[in-house]
């Protein structure tokens, strides 16, 4: 499930507030549980693109971690091959909220959802790129002799 970092610290700070949380565990985790397929369809929705997916058996994954994990040289390469921890290994991996929203005494309305971070992130991006390409459009226009 998708917590946004600014969303997790709003409830660490809310925990220094609120002694009732002292030495309670609460589950801290989105409104709801996504697949790979899911985020990649958000994806390809915000950029209007199609993505090309490439399907690895998750035990070459842990081969291929695992060789990676053996050489200093592609120790980052092996961090990322590791997100495949955090699949749950097809368990989901959410809880109920709202005791936790209550205990922090935080509004579960003002939590980011993973569609509106995305949709943000992508206008965003997209934008700076159109901006780019008009700014070489100009570039090249100024070399120009006419």
């Amino acid at each position: 499930a998708y917590m946004n970092t600014q969303d997790m610290a709003r409830f660490a700070v809310a925990a220094l507030e609120r002694p009732e949380t002292l030495r309670q565990a609460f589950p801290v985790v989105g409104p709801r549980a996504w697949t790979t397929g899911e985020i990649t369809q958000l994806c390809e929705r915000f950029t209007g693109k199609d993505s090309r997916l490439f399907r690895v058996p998750p035990a070459l994954l842990s081969f291929t971690r695992s060789v990676a994990n053996f050489f200093e040289a592609s120790l980052n390469v092996a961090e990322r091959l590791s997100f495949d921890a955090v699949t749950g290994g097809g368990v989901a991996l959410d809880a109920p909220m709202e005791p936790s929203y209550g205990a922090f005494g935080l509004d579960p309305a003002e939590t980011t959802r993973l569609e509106d971070y995305l949709k943000e992130y992508y206008d965003t991006i997209l934008k700076r790129l159109r901006e780019m390409d008009a700014d070489l459009d100009k570039d090249a226009k100024k070399k120009l002799p006419f």
